[in-house]
């Protein structure tokens, strides 16, 4: 998990967990460039981690104004990694909601996300690929009194991270989202009873300490979480009408095995339907060591990707798996 020579953005990363995240990528190798609204706040930041030995830089920057997106998108330069952690939280019932906090979510957690992620995600293709990471929120996944407007701007970040994915995944830049659940941050301290209510409703019934999750933000900045990467396929689709089943193959490591199979039969692959509906058509797997590199499909080839996963129980256990479905004329 080395970030050594890695240039590294974490917006919103002068407290909480931006300046744990940043600490962390820094302590792998990367050169760290922080942005936050209080200058004061950044440039103690920064020091603190250049005192420890390592190269940061502080960026003052109000996403709230555009001019300022901007400015940070140029000024940042040349990146691998982009964290997108500024983030604001206008929380309240709908009905108390006004047009000012409403705009000013989805300002803050969406606009300028966007156009960063449209400013910067070319210059880490350029320089060979690297990663984004979008922070999101629990709350993004189910409804919650009082969270409407401030759960649809993180729902609306988590589908732009899909969408990201699809788009620069091509370009070996990998997207990202990380939704944590309640989280022991300056920010959340005054809200500490909401959070720990929120606590009984996840599996480990604690609050988490921004390093735990600083740690996953991390990982996925590195080469380590090089499968990672965030894009939901639709169970069914009518597909293009050039695709052929006759046409598909797996690129893989030398060694690693592979086999196909007959997709299972069931009512929705019928004989009238197996050679039209996607999912009904035969079925092929990889399976590697997790240390073999890369699994992808040879987009050459007329294969739709459904998943790469790890495999977690059983005899592969610690391996990774590919798997994709050969699809027909529609």
């Amino acid at each position: 998990m080395d970030l050594t020579d890695k240039r590294a953005l974490i917006t919103g990363g002068t407290s909480g967990m931006g300046i744990a995240t940043a600490r962390a990528m820094a302590e792998k190798g990367a050169s760290v460039i922080l942005t936050g609204r209080d200058e004061t706040r950044g440039e103690s930041a920064a020091e603190e981690i250049r005192a420890e030995g390592h190269d940061a830089q502080f960026l003052a920057a109000d996403f709230s104004e555009m001019s300022e997106v901007r400015r940070v998108a140029d000024a940042a330069g040349e990146i691998d990694v982009l964290v997108n952690g500024a983030g604001f939280a206008a929380l309240g019932p709908t009905v108390d909601t006004d047009e000012a906090a409403f705009d000013g979510l989805f300002q803050i957690n969406v606009k300028a996300p966007f156009f960063l992620v449209a400013a910067l995600a070319p210059k880490i293709a350029a320089r060979g690929g690297g990663s984004i990471i979008n922070i999101s929120t629990m709350v993004a996944s189910y409804g919650q009194p009082g969270m409407a407007a401030y759960g649809a701007s993180r729902a609306s970040i988590e589908l732009l991270t899909k969408a990201w994915a699809a788009e620069f995944g091509p370009q070996n830049v990998r997207v990202n989202a990380v939704a944590p659940g309640p989280t022991l941050t300056p920010a959340m301290e005054p809200r500490l009873a909401m959070a720990t209510e929120f606590a009984k409703t996840i599996p480990l019934r604690r609050i988490a300490d921004v390093h735990e999750l600083s740690d996953v933000i991390t990982f996925l900045a590195t080469p380590a979480a090089r499968l990672h990467q965030r894009r939901d396929h639709p169970r069914r689709r009518r597909p293009p009408r050039d695709l052929r089943t006759d046409e598909m193959s797996l690129v893989a490591p030398p060694g690693v095995r592979t086999r196909s199979h007959s997709a299972a039969r069931s009512r929705s692959c019928s004989p009238a339907t197996r050679t039209r509906r996607p999912g009904c058509g035969p079925v092929a797997e990889i399976t590697a060591p997790s240390d073999a590199g890369e699994l992808r499909w040879d987009t050459s080839e007329r294969g739709l990707l459904t998943d790469t996963a790890a495999i977690h129980d059983g005899p592969e256990a610690g391996q990774l798996r590919g798997r994709a479905v050969l699809i027909s004329e529609g």
